[in-house]
C-alpha cells in the first residue's frame, strides 16, 4: 500500500485537515497519516498535541484514517489530494 500524490508521486506521509473531521472544533489541527505494515496509521501533528489531549484520541485518529482511505488526505508538499494505492 502506498500514498500517491498526482504531482509529487509517492509520498512518505500525507496530512488530513482536522476540519474534515469536526469543522470548527479542529480548525488548524492537522493529522499526519502514514502507511505502516499495509495499514494507515494516524497521529496528530506536534503543534496541536496539547490541544488534542482533551478529546477522544482513539475516535478521532480512527476518523483521520478513514479520511485518508476516502481520499481526503493531502500531500504535505503541494497540498494536492493523495490516493491510497492498494498494490
Amino acid at each position: 500500500m502506498k500514498l500517491i500524490c498526482p504531482d509529487c508521486g509517492q509520498v512518505d506521509y500525507a496530512i488530513v485537515n482536522g476540519e474534515v473531521l469536526a469543522e470548527s472544533l479542529f480548525e488548524d489541527v492537522w493529522f499526519e497519516v502514514r502507511i505502516t505494515k499495509d495499514k494507515i496509521e494516524a497521529k496528530v501533528r506536534d503543534d496541536a498535541k496539547d490541544y488534542f489531549e482533551t478529546f477522544n484520541k482513539k475516535h478521532f485518529l480512527k476518523e483521520a484514517r478513514k479520511a485518508a482511505y476516502k481520499g481526503e488526505a493531502q500531500c504535505p508538499h503541494c497540498f494536492e489530494f493523495v490516493k491510497v494505492n492498494f498494490q
